[in-house]
């Protein structure tokens, strides 16, 4: 028996790894084994291997008090689990900003809007704090802006504030990102943008695509990407940072993030790119998974409520 990768994910959310099993990682398909989330209520084989939680931020309380069972079992059981983001320990997107902020990672704050908080520093922006959809505000620069743009909110579905640190050169936004698997760190892509949220790869001059290539292959911040995962206790995702003067700026960690689809293969000026970075990202997966022989540490296994 082959060990696998168990990884665990939100129903909603198979897109992230399916997309890439289909269109880049075809011969990791025997390795990698998807779990819905709303699936641990139900008896199943926990074989040994690599047991991945993703989707940290979209668990609900019920959702995280199983996968936070189902991880103690795993730890119990030995070194033939190896579990990637322990439910209990990894820390969501607004304790790991405010954690950099403590630790003089991070440049900028991020703040809760609890009831008579109003920002000491300008620009802020509005986002929700569990989903990766990125800015729901423009850049608030005024108590007027501030007040406006709040009365506007539903603050009861986890809205948070951010202060903006303008990392552009000569007006272009760099965003980079790279993936932690296990012990590794791969490089995944550098985005060029001429705005501050930057979703997309909007610019890709022969400078700029050399600038992501060099990137991919050099690996430069890995030892300091390295700290921040290890702060954020998270072994498996994908972290989103800028470069501000000496120091790096950590936007996010995504514990199930896109790896790459069949959109990267639109851009064929990257596809170099793409392609280098996705043999790195199977090669990862892959170290996860030694041969073993052996059985399953629970055949049948049933949560408790």
């Amino acid at each position: 028996m082959h060990d696998v990768i168990n990884y665990l994910v939100h129903r909603d959310h198979r897109y992230t790894i399916n997309s890439f099993l289909r269109e880049w990682g075809n011969d990791l398909t025997d390795v990698i084994r998807i779990i819905n989330y709303d699936r641990l209520k139900w008896p199943h084989p926990i074989w040994p291997g690599a047991w991945i939680f993703s989707d940290l931020d979209r668990l609900d309380a019920a959702a995280a008090r199983r996968a936070g069972q189902l991880c103690r079992r795993l730890i119990e059981g030995g070194p033939a689990y190896r579990v990637m983001n322990d439910p209990y320990r990894s820390l969501r997107r607004f304790d790991l900003l405010r954690l950099l902020r403590e630790r003089g990672v991070n440049s900028f704050d991020v703040h809760r809007l609890v009831p008579g908080w109003r920002p000491e520093r300008y620009p802020i922006f509005f986002r929700h704090e569990h989903d990766h959809d990125g800015a729901i505000s423009p850049l608030l620069n005024t108590v007027d802006e501030f007040e406006t743009a709040l009365r506007g909110l539903d603050t009861s579905i986890g809205v948070i504030a951010v202060e903006f640190v303008d990392v552009a050169r000569q007006g272009c936004y760099h965003k980079y990102s790279a993936f932690r698997i296990g012990d590794r760190i791969v490089p995944r892509h550098v985005f060029f943008s001429r705005l501050w949220m930057v979703k997309s790869p909007e610019l890709t001059s022969p400078e700029q695509l050399k600038e992501e290539f060099d990137y991919i292959c050099g690996n430069p911040h890995a030892e300091r990407v390295l700290e921040v995962f290890e702060l954020a206790g998270i072994q498996y995702g994908r972290i989103d940072y800028a470069l501000h003067g000496d120091r790096i700026e950590v936007w996010e960690i995504n514990t199930n993030p896109m790896i790459a689809s069949a959109i990267s293969k639109q851009h064929p000026a990257r596809r170099d790119a793409h392609e280098l970075a996705s043999r790195a990202i199977m090669e990862a997966f892959r170290a996860l998974v030694p041969t073993t022989k052996k059985r399953p540490l629970w055949r049948r296994y049933k949560f408790l409520p």
